[in-house]
């Protein structure tokens, strides 16, 4: 399947993420630009190392094309919601 790619990552940009979203447990609810360049795209909750995950971009893209309108997060924010119906905050980390 081909994916059309709006970030300027490739399609196998690893990201991290978490074994609820990878698994389709939860939606994603947080989404994040680290100023390092890595990408995080988590359900909100607070994990344990052991659920941590590492995906390609295009992954998260097949689990939820949605996040591609996070394409243009610029490093050091990051975007979050409490709820997958309410509207996305954008913050830049301190």
């Amino acid at each position: 399947m081909k994916i059309n790619i709006p970030f300027y990552d490739s399609l196998d940009t690893a990201c991290f993420t978490c074994c609820h979203v990878l698994y389709k447990q939860r939606p994603i609810l947080y989404v994040s630009h680290d100023e390092d360049g890595y990408w995080q795209f988590l359900c909100g909750d607070i994990h344990k190392e052991d659920e941590a995950k590492i995906v390609s971009l295009a992954d998260i893209l097949t689990i939820d094309y949605s996040m591609a309108d996070f394409a243009d997060l610029n490093y050091g924010e990051y975007a979050e919601k409490d709820h997958s119906e309410r509207d996305w905050i954008i913050h830049r980390k301190s």
